[in-house]
């Protein structure tokens, strides 16, 4: 027989045992008649009727209600295979002794945020078993939903299955409804990865960041610090005007009333031009022009991206992205993905000075001359500088004021810039290091 269109060989099987049954042999009567000899051909019969009844079992469908989607369907019922002790992963699979079932794996401890109840490790915020407290079960027909029972998934959360999560942080279901981390790892924007550093947290949307320094989650997640704000040791501080050195390294904040350093850090890599975006420190280094996501507690840099040849200076755009001078052409960063796009346009030669204001309006002094440049990087001439404009340095920005740096001299003098007239005037002499002036007060 077949089912569906293919042959059974369940069926086609027990066809065969039941037709041999029946063949018993048979005797000739005085009448010529043929027929069934009573001691085989009884037993034969009976013999036929049991193999059918037991064909008919092994070959008819599963039955009793199937279990909802995620659960396995195990013997003694449905079961949560990232949770359940007795089924952890798989059907039967028990946990020993002192062990937790967490995330289908058995293990001495609960990872990735979920909390112990019993001997299942779950998600307090979606579980509708343990929902908001362990043994807290939703009624029949409500789901789990940020910690309270409901009719329907809050807050922008998914349904999966009676749980609702979010998927970008939730091991249990990464990215969504199916994917579930291996042990040991952590689910972060929607994707398994490795767990966090010892200094980071996991936070909701941003995943792993270190809280004393992350502009969003500083101090704890989710808590932003404001514009002009910077997070140093887990709390939000007003923006100041800053100076990096080029050798010996170091980072300093600035009274540009009166051109005095307060050293605030050593810089394990020296800039020459650096920026801030949303509370975050960059830099574009010399040699090689590679940029760095810098550490203004610690002054620890990480490199994220290289612009292909010795930086001149580095700004931010309008549209968030980092523009780096790289002595030959600008060069388009973007901070998150590390992603560096050269643009053609070689207007960028050393030596220059380059910077932007809050609006995104980028600067460029080069040859004495200041030039404003758009998002295409076309440059209009403002004005002559009436100073050294070809050893200016470290154009930024700083409560509306354009400074810079004159390294025309031994020790680098702080001056400011007329946007509008190119019109330079001195401040006073600097570290004879720095060569690099930024700020996150625009």
């Amino acid at each position: 027989m077949a089912v569906g269109g293919v042959a059974s060989p369940v069926r086609e099987s027990c066809s065969l045992i039941f037709s041999a049954a029946v063949a018993a042999p048979k005797v000739v009567d005085g009448a010529g008649e043929g027929r069934w000899h009573r001691s085989v051909g009884s037993r034969g019969i009976f013999l036929a009727v049991a193999l059918a009844a037991g064909c008919a079992k092994k070959d008819a469908a599963p039955s009793g209600p199937a279990c909802p989607a995620l659960l396995l369907a195990c013997s003694g019922g449905c079961a949560d295979g990232r949770v359940d002790p007795q089924n952890c992963g798989a059907c039967g699979k028990a946990c020993g002794a002192g062990e937790v079932c967490s995330a289908g794996v058995c293990a001495l401890s609960c990872a990735g945020g979920s909390t112990q109840c019993g001997a299942s490790c779950v998600a307090l915020a979606s579980d509708p078993k343990h929902c908001g407290a362990c043994g807290n079960a939703c009624d029949p027909g409500k789901v789990c939903s940020q910690s309270k029972c409901d009719l329907a998934c809050l807050g922008g959360t998914t349904r999966c299955g009676e749980h609702c999560v979010e998927l970008d942080d939730d091991p249990a279901f990464c990215g969504d409804c199916m994917t579930t981390c291996k042990a040991g790892e952590i689910c972060a924007a929607g994707t398994c990865s490795k767990p966090c550093a010892p200094a980071e947290t996991l936070c909701p949307g941003a995943g792993c960041v270190d809280t004393n320094t992350s502009f969003g989650s500083c101090g704890g997640c989710g808590k932003a610090c404001k514009a002009g704000e910077i997070c140093a040791k887990g709390a939000c501080i007003a923006g100041q005007l800053y100076a990096l050195g080029s050798k010996a390294g170091s980072l300093y904040t600035v009274d540009p009333a009166a051109a005095k350093l307060v050293p605030v850090a050593k810089l394990v890599t020296p800039v020459v031009g650096a920026v801030f975006k949303d509370g975050q420190l960059y830099g574009v280094g010399d040699a090689g022009g590679t940029v760095y996501r810098i550490n203004v507690v610690t002054g620890t840099a990480e490199a994220i991206a290289a612009t292909g040849g010795p930086g001149q200076g580095l700004a931010l755009r309008a549209d968030g992205l980092l523009t780096a001078c790289n002595d030959s052409e600008f060069v388009t960063i973007d901070p998150a993905t590390g992603v560096a796009v050269p643009s053609g346009v070689t207007q960028c030669q050393a030596p220059s000075a380059f910077g932007a204001d809050a609006g995104g309006a980028m600067y460029l002094v080069r040859q004495s001359v200041l030039y404003h440049i758009d998002d295409k990087y076309n440059l209009s001439l403002i004005n002559v500088c009436d100073a050294k404009g070809d050893v200016l340095k470290g154009l930024t920005f700083h409560k509306g004021v354009l400074y810079a740096l004159d390294v025309s001299v031994a020790q680098p003098l702080l001056v400011t810039i007329d946007p509008a007239t190119a019109k330079v005037k001195v401040i006073g002499p600097l570290a004879p290091d720095i060569q690099a002036l930024a700020s996150p007060v625009p």
